[in-house]
């Protein structure tokens, strides 16, 4: 499909304008003299001028000095020392980046200043790091991308795009098309915005909204990341806001992509889409500035954004309207150049207003009516806080503390609600019925409370960094579906043998669930980036992380206490001037138990079903004459509505889920704007935390029949040790079950990946970014997701359920695309005009089938279409084969002109330019019903 955008911008209402930013980057260096020895004493100045602050070190014995915690910006150093000539050079900080500037004084009298103007080495010999830092600038001007996140991130290397399903603000993900990170799920990453985390915790699936135009710099770490950072297992996505500067600066822009120069996508047996539609226009306007010169700064933004979809399926067509204004503000105070203070606001409030419609395609032509189903809302988004103060003390001890609030609304709510969550199989395919807007009904909300303390302390060669944090992260869910129940129509089919095969038979759900939980998390660190020698560094880290979840009484079922993650990284720099570094890193990483594992296990979550005879349907999707008096089977109980004991959750025993990675890799300079690198990667899962079957367990292994589903988190493969009131007698009784009588594969995945890198900086006017990546993700452990099924109960899928779901899931997992390539550049001629253009190539992603389980006297046979059976026959985790490729070309014109003393410039990106297409997802239900096979 491709999509044409228009962006007009007005930009630098003051000319000459620029971005100051608040935060962590450093600059490090040596002076030497005329023969390379160290000059010690030699006083270092770094000033920023657009905000006026200024910093200065002395050198030691060795010669060497170090700025730390400085701005993200343009920096002016200059070098002075009696009987030597000035020396002075621009150095640009990047956020999370160290820049090595080495210095040769020459001789004469201080009054004398050699200017340089070469920019240092692009090769950081101080980390491990891997991943690309993204500024704001390049955002604007130089890369054709989608002004979302998860589309830079994108731009990473080893980031392939997730699973369709869980793109869409039904997840409260605004619509982003989500990205795995070096082989994780699409639910294992963190985003953070100024220090603050704003990831999704209840089902770790996206993050808060937030908009380019509020963002100066972000930085994308797909592996070998610090002790500093945790409560990941895939990727870390870092933002920094923009701020003022002694400048007053401020921008206009609108920003329309139109219906008329979009094309669709091809219809579907799920989908009409050639009839969709999609329409977005967004308006902002900036301002930053200073309060007081040198002292106080501000930067406030506003987007109104107004966005109209229609969406539809093989039934309905769904209008999508949203016409919200989205907005934020920084300021800063510098009470003196050692000492800072800021404070953010941002608010992603949104309110998406549904309408529902049937298409009409009776006549062979599909027609969308006239008349409305149902209309409602989809509330989401929230308000974030976030203050900072920043001290340095001496110039080795640096000290900061932050504050910061995170809140999302995730209701929804519709007239169509009224009528049921229903579907009909009888023809031998998926039929929508019409009347259901929301699969739900209900509220539900997030709130996040986090605090962090941070110290660096510069010894000798040694660089030392330690903090703690601490989140209060609180859910609330009341929820129930749509109409009150869930319904789904069959023919027997030969399901039950005491009915004919065409007797219409339902599968009739009730599910609710209503209270609020809290989930605690603590972690500390250290961490010390030691300089053995000029040449060779060695990064020491280690993490501790703490996890509490409550039940719905504010009793504690899970606490995983002692979770070391170790980092080491090694970096050997053979050349000694930063133009070279040979790299190893070794790092366990820990993910923390999502709340939607409260709500879902630990509150009164009622979710029962049935099977019984019905004569028909309405149709809104109501049965005609269901026979709730005469069940054709045992009602199957997967929650009853009540709180279960706190011992009854978890495994006694139940060890923390931890990643191991290991990464050795060599990057390379090659002449003064050129730098090429390799990369190998392993990461596997050591230890990982699901839900499993304590209902079969009880009855096959001990015997005992407790007539409802238990779940327990456990970890697969291993004994588990838990405690259950099966006699009804008010009391808990212990019981152990061994890997061996459980049955159990243990989790698996694993991640191999070899990445080529080469990257040229913008300089005579032009640069470039060229990466590919081979990567093997494999195993019976997607992660916290579930692709195949679409499934986002972060870390309680239904693969672990029963060991009969587990038969077959070995294989190729669903991020597994083998070969990645992007490259994106932009020229810029010398008249203002720039062409942009990004090219990407990835291989399709693995296909599974899943059926039901052809024994119908096992457990897993319970769970209809889940099993990796397809006809009954054994179907491997994706054996299939595999979905089209995904291959295209963006492309940008920008021209920049002015009016006056106003920047002005206007700006086309075109997305998929050749509108390449391909399937990209396939149904991966292979049966219907027993008797019947998806002809889809």
């Amino acid at each position: 499909m491709r999509k044409v955008i228009f962006v007009f911008m007005f930009a630098a209402l003051i000319a000459g304008a620029a971005y100051a930013q608040e935060t962590t980057g450093e600059i490090r260096g040596t002076l030497v003299d005329p023969d390379g020895a160290a000059l010690p004493g030699v006083t270092v100045t770094v000033e920023n001028e657009m905000t006026g602050m200024d910093r200065t070190s002395i050198t030691d014995g060795k010669g060497t000095f170090r700025f730390a915690a400085l701005p993200p910006g343009s920096y002016t150093m200059t070098s002075t020392l009696d009987g030597f000539q000035t020396h002075k050079s621009a150095v640009r900080v990047t956020l999370g980046g160290t820049n090595f500037v080495n210095v040769d004084m020459a001789l004469g009298a201080i009054t004398d200043v050699i200017e340089v103007t070469g920019e240092a080495p692009q090769v950081d010999v101080t980390s491990t790091v891997s991943g690309i830092t993204v500024g704001a600038d390049e955002i604007n001007s130089k890369i054709p991308v989608i002004q979302d996140t998860q589309r830079i991130a994108m731009l990473a290397p080893s980031t392939v795009g997730g699973d369709s399903a869980f793109n869409g603000a039904g997840d409260g993900t605004y619509g982003q098309s989500l990205v795995s990170m070096s082989g994780a799920s699409v639910a294992e990453n963190s985003y953070q915005i100024n220090g603050l985390n704003i990831t999704n915790f209840r089902t770790g699936v996206g993050s808060s909204w937030v908009p380019m135009q509020f963002v100066e710099e972000i930085q994308v770490k797909t592996g070998g990341y610090e002790a500093e950072f945790g409560r990941s297992t895939g990727g870390v996505v870092n933002m920094v806001t923009k701020s003022g500067s002694n400048t007053l600066h401020g921008s206009l822009g609108i920003f329309y992509a139109p219906e008329s120069l979009q094309e669709q996508k091809a219809d579907t047996y799920t989908a009409y889409n050639q009839l969709e539609e999609s329409e977005v226009l967004d308006a902002n306007a900036s301002l930053g500035g200073a309060l007081w010169k040198d002292k106080m700064f501000f930067f406030g933004f506003v987007q109104y954004r107004d966005t109209d979809y229609l969406v539809n399926s093989a039934t309905t067509a769904k209008r999508e309207v949203g016409a919200e204004p989205y907005y934020g503000a920084k300021f800063d105070i510098n009470f003196t150049p050692s000492h800072r203070f800021e404070a953010t606001y941002l608010t992603d409030e949104t309110t998406i207003e549904d309408s529902l419609y049937v298409i009409d395609d009776s006549s062979g032509v599909p027609i969308i009516g006239t008349d409305m189903l149902s209309s409602g809302e989809r509330s989401r988004g929230g308000e974030n806080y976030i203050f900072k103060y920043t001290g340095i003390f001496t110039e080795n001890f640096l000290l900061s503390g932050q504050y910061g609030a995170n809140n999302f609304d995730r209701s929804d709510e519709a007239t169509g609600d009224i009528f049921p969550y229903a579907h009909n199989y009888t023809s031998g395919s998926y039929e929508r019925f019409p009347g259901w807007t929301n699969w739900a009904r209900g509220y539900s909300s997030d709130e996040r409370e986090a605090y962090r303390l941070d110290a660096d302390f510069y010894l000798s060669n040694h660089s030392l960094r330690g903090g703690i944090d601490y989140e209060s992260n609180w859910s609330d869910d009341n929820k129930e579906y749509s109409g009150g129940y869930r319904i789904s129509y069959f023919l027997n089919d030969g399901r039950f043998a005491e009915l004919a095969d065409e007797q219409m038979i339902v599968d009739y759900r009730v599910y609710n669930t209503a209270g609020d939980f809290n989930v605690y998390s603590n972690a500390a660190y250290i961490q010390d980036s030691w300089a053995v020698t000029p040449n060779l560094t060695v990064n020491l880290g280690v993490r501790w992380e703490q996890y509490e979840n409550e039940n719905i009484n504010g009793e504690t079922f899970i606490k995983i206490n002692d979770q070391y993650a170790p980092r080491l990284g090694i970096i050997w720099d053979p050349s000694g001037e930063g133009r070279s570094k040979l790299y190893g890193s070794y790092g366990r990483y820990h993910l923390p138990i999502a709340s939607n594992t409260n709500i879902r296990m630990a509150g009164v979550e009622l979710y029962i079903a049935d099977w019984f005879t019905v004569d028909g349907y309405n149709p809104d999707g109501s049965p005609i004459n269901m026979d709730t008096g005469n069940p054709l089977d045992d009602q199957r109980v997967y929650s009853d509505g009540l709180v279960p004991d706190v011992r009854q959750v978890a495994d006694k025993n139940l060890k923390p889920m931890a990643q191991d990675e290991f990464i050795i890799g060599y990057e390379q300079m090659l002449g003064d704007n050129w730098s090429a690198g390799v990369r190998g990667v392993m990461r596997d899962f050591s230890t990982v935390i699901e839900d499993i079957g304590g209902d079969w367990a009880m009855y096959d292994i001990e015997g005992i029949d407790i007539h409802a589903w238990w779940g327990i988190l456990a970890n697969p493969g291993e004994n588990v040790t838990a405690s259950y009131d099966a006699d009804g007698d008010g009391v808990v009784e212990e019981y152990f079950f061994s890997a061996e009588d459980l049955g159990y594969p243990a989790a698996e995945r694993n991640y191999y990946a070899v990445e080529l890198t080469a990257k040229r900086r913008f300089a005579d006017n032009w640069m470039l970014n060229l990466i590919y990546s081979w990567s093997h993700s494999y195993g019976n452990y997607e992660g916290f997701v579930d692709s195949t099924i679409g499934q986002s109960d972060g870390g309680i899928t239904q693969l672990f359920d029963y060991p009969g779901l587990t038969e077959n899931s070995y294989g190729n997992l669903p991020n597994d695309r083998r070969h990645n390539f992007k490259a994106f550049g932009v020229y810029a001629f010398d008249m203002g005009l720039q062409l942009g253009g990004n090219v990407y190539y990835a291989s399709g992603r693995p296909i599974s089938a899943q059926g039901i389980y052809p024994d119908w006297s096992n457990w897993a046979s319970d769970y209809g279409v889940a099993s990796f059976f397809d006809g009954g026959v054994p179907a491997p985790r994706g054996a299939y084969g595999r979905t089209d490729d995904i291959y295209g070309l963006d492309g940008m014109i920008k021209y920049d002109f002015q009016v006056g003393n106003v920047d002005m410039n206007v700006r086309l990106d075109v997305f998929n330019l050749f509108d390449q297409g391909g399937v990209t997802e396939v149904s991966e239900s292979a049966d219907l019903s027993s008797d019947w096979l998806n002809p889809n």
